[in-house]
């Protein structure tokens, strides 16, 4: 009797020993960092395979795959015979090909198309949102901007059917929480989504209240405070309140991130006629912490 409690209690043991190895291991996992790769065949540049390196340059998950893209949240879509799946960071397939088109995970969903429909899955591969809008984009902040064809028509010069779509924003239910309204729309960042209006664009907050009027050309989301916005054809930055804080000087500019932004310039030639394009980072003040040297 004593030997089958022995015995027992040692499996109990190896059981928990395993358990915690197995934890251990996918710990291990999770901070690992993997990098996208593709490799062609040695006589063809048509049959391109994609898979992973980790930060040392070591092959990973081997490129075995038609199209693959970035990890984010453990998880990266790759294509698998025309079909979009799902693999973990051993390369194991953990959502089978079904999808025409997949996104990566974002705040613990994935955008991903079936017949032309936009949807939403959880990590199970389950549908959170079922496949019903025409374009959409990654949850953040907890809403995703989608959008619904609002009119069709046929185009007099070409006899084509034009659609014309409005965009607003659900939440993780799938409820519109923001009337389908805008002419287009961006994923909230910092609690503000820009929207566009009448080829303008502006910014909302999550109860859909404008909180800067549409008035610019073109912007991006709001990044430590800030957002590129286009004026003209320059590119300046804004605060929260809409105020205008760099001025639009820049002919491309990048959201900040720790504290600096890549912008780029024009710079003319002597003779007047031509002019050479320079990169540099800015502060947030918008002086240049550093430039490309022009050499003329």
């Amino acid at each position: 009797m004593s030997q089958i409690i022995i015995l027992l209690i040692f499996a109990i043991l190896l059981s928990l020993i395993a358990r915690a190895q197995k934890k251990k291991g996918e710990k291990l996992l999770e901070n690992i960092t993997l990098f996208k790769i593709r490799k062609e065949t040695k006589y063809s540049s048509i049959n391109i395979k994609y898979g992973y390196i980790n930060k040392t340059g070591e092959i990973f998950i081997k490129p075995k795959f038609a199209d693959a893209k970035d990890f984010s949240e453990g998880l990266a879509a790759v294509r698998i015979k025309g079909r979009w799946a799902y693999i973990d960071k051993t390369g194991k397939i953990v959502i089978k090909p079904k999808f025409d088109e997949a996104q990566p995970f974002s705040d613990w969903t994935a955008r991903v198309k079936i017949t032309n429909k936009w949807g939403f899955i959880d990590k199970h591969g389950d549908f959170a949102i079922p496949p019903q809008f025409d374009n959409a984009r990654d949850f953040s902040d907890g809403l995703a901007a989608v959008s619904k064809v609002s009119k069709a028509e046929i185009d007099y010069f070409t006899n084509l059917v034009k659609k014309y779509y409005k965009w607003g924003y659900i939440d993780k239910t799938g409820e519109i929480v923001i009337n389908l309204q805008f002419d287009d729309a961006k994923s909230f960042s910092e609690g503000l989504a820009a929207v566009q209006i009448k080829n303008r664009w502006g910014y909302i907050d999550k109860t859909g209240k404008c909180v800067i009027q549409p008035r610019f050309d073109d912007v991006k989301s709001f990044s430590e405070g800030r957002a590129v916005v286009m004026i003209d054809d320059k590119f300046g930055y804004i605060d929260k309140t809409g105020e205008i804080i760099i001025e639009p000087q820049f002919v491309d500019a990048k959201s900040f991130s720790k504290g600096l932004a890549l912008v780029e310039i024009s710079v003319p030639l002597d003779c007047g006629l031509f002019e050479i394009y320079k990169c540099g980072y800015i502060d947030i003040t918008g002086k240049f912490v550093w430039r490309e040297e022009i050499i003329l």
